[in-house]
């Protein structure tokens, strides 16, 4: 089965942000995380010791959460107190690792069961700032056993972000990729790395990270974030276009062909991209992606409609 996060769920105005299927194109099963009317949505997600870890993003109480893969249920929940604007999770010898965005920096995440026990400085993108967000790290991944982390880059004269993103080898001290357009969603599977190009809507599958030796550029059309391994290709998430700016708060002009939220998969033999549903009554902005070898929760279709049970199991985890 897979697990698919959706991030920035105020702006949909849905509750729930975390979902599960079995087969692209099954019907949702929503799970719930403990959600307040203060949080809106989640990023990362990661399996370890028979829990997902998930980052739940919140005005108010960022925090990581542990579920239980055999009943779906939330078995702890621990507030992120050094962690600014938490992103994506990696796992390295039992411990779990978090890009921290607001402070551009990654944290060490030391376990107690399921249960956050303390956090610990890693690492700082260099000549950055502690307070703000000044290059948009964001995802996080294990290569060879090295942490490789994807950034935006340097924003622009105005506060945009402009397409000199880069993937960095955090552990050698290495720029693995620059000019990269909005990277995002860093994964290592079978000897390839592969993430997104978010802003230019693609997809970059890489066989020697080292020599940058790339087999290709895949275009998906849309804001593409989130990836998984299939059995006959690669899934993918599609964002849809948003109506305001992140970053500087400016109205933004949707192009025409612009997608809407929904997955993608992308065929190993052919390299053909093709939507495979559309997400976009759930949410409009996908995050992650998580393949799990774990049992399928109860079925629940209709995330609208549950706000208000949402909310109530939200105020009684914060009691």
């Amino acid at each position: 089965m897979y697990l698919v996060s959706f991030c920035n769920q105020d702006r949909s105005r849905r509750r729930l942000a975390l979902a599960a299927f079995e087969r692209p194109g099954d019907p949702l099963a929503w799970i719930h995380i403990g959600a307040g009317r203060r949080d809106f949505g989640a990023t990362g997600m990661i399996c370890h010791d028979g829990f997902v870890f998930a980052v739940v993003q919140s005005n108010q109480n960022p925090r990581l959460i542990a579920l239980d893969t055999q009943r779906w249920t939330l078995a702890a929940a621990s507030p992120l107190s050094q962690v600014r604007d938490p992103h994506s999770l990696a796992l390295r010898d039992g411990r779990l690792y978090i890009a921290s965005t607001g402070d551009n920096a990654i944290y060490e995440l030391y376990l107690d069961g399921p249960r956050l026990a303390s956090e610990r400085l890693h690492w700082r993108y260099p000549e950055t700032s502690d307070d703000r967000d000044d290059v948009h790290l964001n995802s996080l991944a294990f290569v060879e056993g090295e942490l490789v982390v994807s950034a935006f880059g340097p924003r622009g004269s105005e506060g945009r972000w402009t397409p000199g993103g880069r993937i960095l080898n955090v552990d050698a001290g290495a720029v693995l990729a620059e000019a990269v357009n909005q990277p995002h969603s860093l994964i290592c599977d079978a000897g390839l790395v592969m993430f997104c190009e978010s802003k230019g809507g693609r997809l970059h599958v890489v066989r020697d990270p080292e020599k940058r030796i790339t087999l290709g550029a895949h275009v998906i059309a849309g804001y593409s974030r989130g990836l998984a391994r299939t059995g006959d290709g690669i899934l993918v998430g599609v964002s849809a276009s948003r109506a305001a700016s992140r970053s500087t708060g400016r109205s933004l002009r949707p192009s025409p062909d612009a997608a809407s939220c929904g997955l993608w998969r992308l065929s190993s033999v052919s390299g053909e991209a093709t939507c495979l549903i559309d997400l976009s009554n759930s949410g409009n902005e996908i995050y992650d992606l998580l393949a799990v070898d774990a049992p399928m929760p109860a079925l629940e279709r209709a995330p609208a409609h549950n706000a208000l049970a949402e909310t109530l199991r939200g105020l009684l985890y914060k009691a």
